[in-house]
């Protein structure tokens, strides 16, 4: 997947070459770099760093890639194993 999503990035920078090593695809929090838009494929977040980079990125290539920023709430929390009710 780290293979696929920086082919998309790749792909993406050589259409809009300003905005090369602006992002960067790491497979765990350690890879994360100061101040680029970083798509973390441990955890499926990204960076947020509001850059142009970033935002041209994501209106290209949503909802191909589904990642959420990191540090926000999840929009959708898995269930507890609900208890079954009495009849």
């Amino acid at each position: 997947k780290a293979e696929k999503l920086q082919e998309l990035v790749a792909a993406f920078v050589a259409k809009f070459p300003q905005y090369q090593d602006q992002l960067a695809v790491v497979t765990s929090p350690a890879e994360v770099l100061e101040g680029i838009c970083c798509f973390d494929l441990s955890d499926r977040t990204y960076t947020r760093t509001y850059s142009e980079a970033e935002v041209a990125f994501l209106r290209a290539h949503v909802p191909l890639i589904k990642f959420a920023p990191k540090g926000e709430p999840t929009f959708v929390e898995p269930q507890q194993q609900l208890e079954a009710s009495p009849s």
